[in-house]
């Protein structure tokens, strides 16, 4: 009976109100989702540039963000009291033009780049790896010549593209080189470095470390991607630690949690304001429907079942339609950091509230405007 109800209410509109109200419901999902994801990929990008995606404590200097970060080997290692049991891995960062486009320089551990490709080393000191995604936006290959300026010491550099190598990660829009070279890039000397990340899959070393901090031990698994930030002051070392490091760095280019939440609740108040307006247009639209089902004997209660059915049916066309129209625009859209592609993230759980929520505003509006249909 609810399918033959259902029926009858779809096929007395025109196929192209089904159409507008499916349409502005997708507006509304599409703005939500949009918000959510490109929250996420801006936080996501200081991740994956750092962490690779992983858990760890990113050990850095008081700086804007961990391109400009400098820190001495020194001072991370006496702060971990030379601890032989806790593996760090160092980083050096820093930034080059390259035909006009303003590119990451990651400088790693020479082992790391002979497991990569050993055979290409032997090329010389000035020796680059490059991503396979930059590659193509630079339009070079192995063995080219590339000519790179360095802001931070506002001098230019030739360098020999080793080979073009698919890393399967951020690092395909980097150039990817040895420590001796990004230092020269960056302009720091030996024993310095952008970062180190200590992992943090051992929970005993984790403890160590908030010890350290004077922290609790039962804190550990809260500050699983945390920012320590060393800072040395005529010979003493100080610390700070904050449990989101992709905040604070976000924070420190100007867009601060207050501004997040702003954008946030103004897009909410949009959602909140028109999901029930959309919601109490529905039934108006149905009214003359909806009375020949109740002079035909259809209960009152089948007829509200029939309208939730509908709704959740315009709702889930509505929420693919945002989803498509979302991975549309990114792919027309390219959004970059630093020659860094930044791809809009959705996670199941943002799709999932969002389509919770907008599809209970919208129940709330349509039963409201079945009541008011009702008195007349």
């Amino acid at each position: 009976m609810l399918l033959k109800a259902l029926k009858i209410v779809a096929k007395s509109l025109s196929p192209i109100i089904h159409c507008v109200f499916i349409a502005m419901l997708t507006m509304l999902l599409f703005l939500s989702l949009a918000i959510f994801s490109s929250f996420n990929s801006l936080y996501n990008f200081y991740n994956e540039l750092v962490l690779g995606g992983r858990e760890g404590i990113v050990i850095s200097s008081y700086a804007i963000s961990p391109l400009t970060s400098i820190i001495s080997e020194s001072s991370v290692r006496s702060f971990l009291r030379n601890n032989t049991d806790i593996s760090i891995e160092f980083t050096v960062f820093s930034i080059v033009y390259v035909k006009d486009r303003a590119v990451v320089v990651r400088g790693v551990d020479e082992a790391l780049l002979y497991s990569v490709d050993s055979q290409s080393l032997e090329l010389g000191d000035s020796c680059i790896f490059v991503g396979k995604r930059l590659a193509k936006k630079l339009q070079v290959g192995k063995g080219d010549i590339l000519y790179l300026y360095s802001p931070f010491i506002k001098k230019s550099f030739l360098a020999i593209v080793c080979n073009v190598i698919d890393f399967q990660s951020q690092l395909d829009d980097e150039i990817v080189t040895g420590y001796e070279l990004a230092r020269v890039f960056r302009g720091i000397g030996q024993g310095y470095y952008s970062v180190a990340v200590v992992h943090t899959k051992d929970l005993d070393v984790l403890r160590y470390i908030l010890e350290q901090l004077g922290l609790k031990p039962s804190d550990a698994p809260l500050v699983r991607r945390a920012l320590l930030i060393l800072m040395s002051y005529g010979g003493n070392l100080s610390y700070g630690i904050d449990r989101d490091f992709a905040e604070i760095y976000i924070a420190r280019l100007g867009i601060h949690r207050e501004f997040v939440v702003v954008m946030v609740y103004t897009i909410a108040i949009l959602v909140v304001l028109g999901m029930p307006l959309i919601g109490e247009a529905i039934p108006r639209v149905f009214k003359n429907s909806f009375l020949i089902l109740k002079q035909i004997g259809v209960s009152h209660r089948l007829i509200i079942a029939m309208l939730i059915a509908l709704l959740l049916i315009y709702m889930a066309l509505a929420t693919a339609l945002a989803m498509l129209c979302l991975h549309s625009f990114s792919n027309l859209v390219k959004l970059e950091v630093l020659s860094h592609e930044l791809y809009l993230n959705l996670y199941p759980l943002d799709i999932f509230v969002t389509f919770s929520l907008c599809t209970f505003l919208t129940c709330i509006g349509a039963l409201m405007g079945f009541k008011d249909i009702e008195k007349l």
